[in-house]
């Protein structure tokens, strides 16, 4: 999985720098627009692979800027299906016994992630169109998940018993902490560049998880059992994290 994922990150590379190479022979330099790529312009940066994320840019100094804006992730997850099984016993002497089993399995997953940050940007170097250039400043983040899974079971021999099994789980992180940013940004258009970037951040989180299971079962002389459990953990700690090339455009207003 590893050496996949580096093979793919390689790929992005190559294929980002053969594409910002190619675009600026095919659009030809000049001094104004020398000039107007050198500063932190009014901007908006739209972040589209790694990740979504919408920012404002804005410049301090001819070498200097600013970067406010979020981050979004959404994820979904539903599956089903069934489960068929059997289980037999063979004795000496008592009668042999011979048991069914079906299962029809039910899985559903939720989960979002909003991070607000604002960063101090600097420019670290520049050749022709291409601007190299890091940030650092604080970021606020929230991250919810829940998943659930219910299972409905039948067991058949001599008598059929079914029962009704149900768990859920949800998680709530927050968490703040300092974000850096190496990127680098070429120019495609007269005020469109491509961008990409890496983020290494360090966030302390507080998680709040909460969990419960149920399982119903019905015996074959109508008796109905219930068993309920649950409880609530609170954890809290640091998460440091390297993330994948991110890849967007930058619109300069």
């Amino acid at each position: 999985m590893k050496k996949t994922c580096s093979h793919t990150i390689h790929i992005t590379i190559v294929l980002l720098l053969s594409t910002m190479l190619a675009l600026q022979k095919a659009h030809p330099q000049t001094t104004d627009s020398l000039i107007h790529s050198s500063s932190f312009n009014s901007a908006l940066q739209f972040q589209l692979i790694g990740g979504i994320g919408v920012y404002y840019i804005g410049d301090w100094s001819s070498v200097s800027g600013f970067r406010i804006g979020a981050n979004v992730s959404l994820n979904h997850s539903n599956q089903s299906g069934s489960n068929n099984g059997y289980d037999i016993s063979i004795y000496t002497l008592p009668p042999s016994s011979a048991q069914e089993n079906t299962s029809q399995p039910e899985q559903t997953s939720n989960s979002y992630q909003i991070s607000l940050s604002g960063l101090y940007l600097q420019k670290l170097a520049e050749y022709k169109q291409t601007l190299i250039y890091c940030g650092i400043g604080p970021e606020i983040t929230y991250h919810w998940d829940r998943s659930t899974s219910k299972y409905l079971e039948t067991y058949t021999s001599n008598d059929t018993t079914s029962s009704t099994n149900s768990q859920e789980n949800t998680n709530k992180t927050s968490g703040i902490g300092p974000l850096a940013i190496l990127g680098v940004r070429s120019r495609l258009l007269d005020r469109v560049s491509l961008s990409a970037e890496i983020e290494l951040s360090a966030i302390y989180q507080w998680t709040v998880q909460t969990n419960s299971y149920i399982s119903t079962t019905t015996y074959p002389a109508y008796d109905v059992v219930t068993y309920k459990s649950g409880g609530i953990s609170d954890l809290n700690g640091w998460s440091i994290s390297l993330n994948a090339i991110r890849v967007g455009l930058i619109i300069e207003l």
